[in-house]
């Protein structure tokens, strides 16, 4: 996932809530993820 741009949110300011959400998201899978390998190697 590539990070959002200054460009894209000027030239979309109606939008804001759906760049937040983007990101919100982005930052969710990101920490599922860090979980998931945490667990796995403590699982070893």
């Amino acid at each position: 996932m590539r990070p959002i741009s200054g460009d894209e949110q000027a030239a979309a300011p109606y939008k804001p809530l759906t760049a937040r959400h983007t990101q919100a998201m982005a930052e969710v899978v990101i920490t599922t993820s860090a979980g998931n390998l945490k667990e796995k190697l403590y699982a070893r």
